[in-house]
């Protein structure tokens, strides 16, 4: 799910905040090069909050994005029994 964030907006509207269990996986060896590109360059011009950048799965392989889907989504069943 994914709500607004009053506080910012871009282009036609208010930017999106991605809810804090959803699953941001990004696939491909590439990506922890460029968080890591991120992690030098942003953070220390505090354009992201270093907790921004605990929230991306970098993995390599679709089997390895599927078994992090997986786990949310079961995690995800659980608290919608309750």
């Amino acid at each position: 799910m994914v709500k607004t964030c009053p506080k910012f907006e871009i282009g036609n509207g208010p930017v999106k905040a991605i809810e804090k269990d959803t699953p941001l996986i990004f696939v491909g060896a590439m990506w922890a090069d460029f968080l890591e590109w991120t992690r030098n360059h942003f953070l220390p011009n505090q354009l992201v909050n270093p907790e921004d950048l605990e929230i991306p799965y970098c993995v390599n392989t679709a089997e390895e994005a599927i078994s992090i889907l997986q786990k949310h989504h079961e995690k995800w069943r659980k608290e919608k029994e309750c």
